[in-house]
């Protein structure tokens, strides 16, 4: 099952249980934030570091409220195009 964590405004990302969470599910991952009346969402990444990277350069922060995503392969391959999020709507 995958591994879904909500970070609320005012909390911080801690990078300790989310290096838990990739590793517990390591077959992809994505983030989604909300911001300005828009969810952004990024996915795709097939290594920590690469996720990683891309939160800490997303705008993300202790005011934001975010969604990460940590998948666990059940159907279909295991490649970026399978990560989570995926929009609900245009």
């Amino acid at each position: 099952m995958c591994i879904i964590a909500i970070k609320s405004k005012g909390a911080k990302l801690d990078w300790g249980t989310l290096r838990n969470c990739w590793d517990a599910n390591p077959d992809g991952a994505g983030f989604a934030y909300h911001r300005d009346g828009r969810v952004y969402i990024s996915k795709g990444f097939m290594h920590f570091k690469d996720f990683k990277r891309a939160v800490k350069a997303s705008p993300i922060n202790d005011d934001t409220e975010a969604m990460l995503h940590f998948r666990i392969a059940t159907h279909g391959g295991v490649v970026p195009s399978n990560c989570h999020p995926f929009p609900l709507s245009s």
